[in-house]
């Protein structure tokens, strides 16, 4: 019987692919095995990781990064303490890139905050841009020393389709001034989703980072191992349905 093919093999190119992630050992694998592109994490990760010890941590990030550009996060939300630790962060090294949402927790806008520490030379990863409309005053700059982070997955949660949302950014002057970055994917299509609406980097947790190994594969043999992995499954658990059936 001869089945039509409904895949196509899946080559990424263009798009740089970063690990998010605060697990140490994650990174310096996907870092040894030479397929990322760069390096990104936030508080939320951190805290999940159990890291109580954010200076030990860079230290420990650092030595295991071979280089590649790492995003660190602010924490503060007070002007003066965000530039401070902008300024401790950005001595690090160049691969360190400062990592600044661009709105407090209360809603006001930290714009010209970012803007100041652009003009100091800082790179900059303007961090949970929801919208087009919040990135309003930013100075001109360049795709050397800014990185805008589009929360692409949580903006899927909210029933927006994040897509659109992208091609909105790069349809604009602000796409030839920086990078545009997908971030918090949710399953492994969004890396072809990143590339296809024009993002030059996507951000990928480890367990999705491994799926992309599946890109390009047989759709129909992809069937048949899903079919074998139930058998096999029913097998180990000894189920049976009625009384004389069993496995």
């Amino acid at each position: 019987m001869q089945y039509s093919k409904y895949w196509r093999s899946v080559i990424i190119n263009k798009i740089k692919k970063y690990i998010d992630s605060s697990n140490l050992k994650d990174i310096a694998d996907f870092v040894k095995a030479g397929n990322i592109d760069g390096i990104t994490t936030n508080p939320t990760l951190m805290y999940k990781s159990g890291i109580r010890n954010y200076s030990r941590f860079i230290e420990d990030v650092n030595t295991v990064s071979n280089g590649l550009p790492i995003s660190y996060e602010v924490i503060s939300s007070d002007d003066n303490k965000i530039l401070k630790e902008a300024k401790i962060l950005d001595k690090l090294g160049l691969n360190a890139w400062i990592k600044i949402p661009v709105i407090k927790s209360n809603g006001d806008s930290n714009i010209m905050l970012i803007n100041s520490c652009l003009v100091d030379g800082l790179k900059i990863n303007i961090t949970a841009v929801f919208d087009i409309s919040q990135l309003e005053g930013l100075i001109e700059t360049s795709k050397d020393t800014c990185v805008i982070s589009i929360f692409a997955g949580r903006i899927a949660d909210a029933g927006v389709d994040p897509e659109e949302v992208v091609k909105t950014f790069r349809q604009s002057e602000l796409s030839k001034k920086t990078n545009l970055l997908w971030a918090s994917t949710r399953e492994v299509f969004n890396v072809i989703q990143a590339e296809r609406s024009g993002c030059d980097i996507v951000t990928v947790q480890p367990e999705l980072l491994y799926k992309t190994n599946k890109f390009g594969k047989n759709l129909l043999e992809f069937s048949r191992e899903t079919v074998q992995m139930f058998e096999d499954d029913a097998k180990s658990a000894g189920l049976f349905i009625g009384n004389s059936d069993k496995f």
